[in-house]
């Protein structure tokens, strides 16, 4: 909202500069989504029983299936959530707000708080949203929204397990650093990976310290993202490795997937 009345708009010269027009933000969005929420017993009912499962330990798995008729909030809930584990980059002050409001948010966030988990990493995916188009399976769509929570590039797909490489197996965290930037173009984008990779003291000694070894490594990149290659088992030591990286620093994480129209 703004002071602007219809007098002093139609007053205005019609060849003054241009104005930004006022956009909402993701924090402003989520604020909005926190408002328009109501937490009805079975909305509590799922967090409680969620911290529960959060709160637990051992390798038995870890789950909880949400049913609801149609336009019964449940998406709106699962966003919630992830926002709930303070974990979202941008949202993370947004997150005190749903345990002040609600107490089933109170109660998920103190027993995740209370938990063995530092970080509980949400991956958050409306099945309904993705392109059906586009050959894919579910292993690859959460392994895209890992990339995606992580900040590395996902379009091409190739590139996000090209980067994923790069770094959780070779610890190469600066040569990742210019791909988003790099990815914009995708035309170029190639060959400037076999210019840029073997230019940097950091690939001497590995794959990627020649322009034929960043070639081969791209091309394995996107054999082993083909929709016959990655299986569930593969999501499941990417999500393996890429956790035992992050605890490098001392610090617990766990991911959420968060799973909404999953029955499409």
């Amino acid at each position: 909202m703004t002071d602007t009345t219809l007098e002093s708009l139609f007053a205005r010269s019609p060849t003054r500069e241009l104005e930004e027009v006022q956009k909402v933000n993701e924090v402003g969005q989520a604020e909005r989504d926190i408002d328009e929420f109501y937490e009805t017993d079975s909305a509590r009912k799922v967090l409680t029983e969620l911290g529960e499962v959060v709160n637990s330990t051992g390798s038995q798995p870890r789950f909880r299936y949400v049913h609801a008729t149609f336009g019964s909030g449940k998406t709106h809930l699962l966003k919630l959530i992830g926002i709930a584990t303070g974990e979202i980059e941008g949202l993370e002050t947004v997150a005190p707000k749903l345990s002040s409001q609600f107490s089933g948010f109170k109660e998920f966030r103190d027993r995740l708080n209370s938990s063995h988990i530092d970080h509980l990493v949400p991956l958050f995916m409306n099945l309904l949203d993705r392109d059906r188009v586009r050959d894919s399976t579910l292993s690859l769509l959460i392994y895209e929204e890992l990339g995606n929570q992580l900040n590395y590039p996902t379009d091409p797909l190739w590139l996000l397990e090209w980067a994923w490489t790069l770094e959780i197996e070779h610890g190469l965290c600066r040569a990742r650093m210019s791909l988003q930037e790099a990815a914009q173009d995708k035309a170029a984008l190639r060959p400037w990976l076999y210019e840029a990779l073997p230019e940097m003291d950091e690939t001497d000694g590995t794959p990627y310290a020649t322009k034929d070894g960043v070639r081969e490594s791209i091309e394995q990149a996107t054999g082993r993202i083909s929709t016959e290659a990655f299986t569930p088992d593969e999501l499941v030591e990417r999500l393996d490795r890429t956790k035992r990286y992050l605890q490098e620093s001392g610090e617990t994480y766990e991911f959420l997937i968060e799973l909404d129209e999953v029955a499409i």
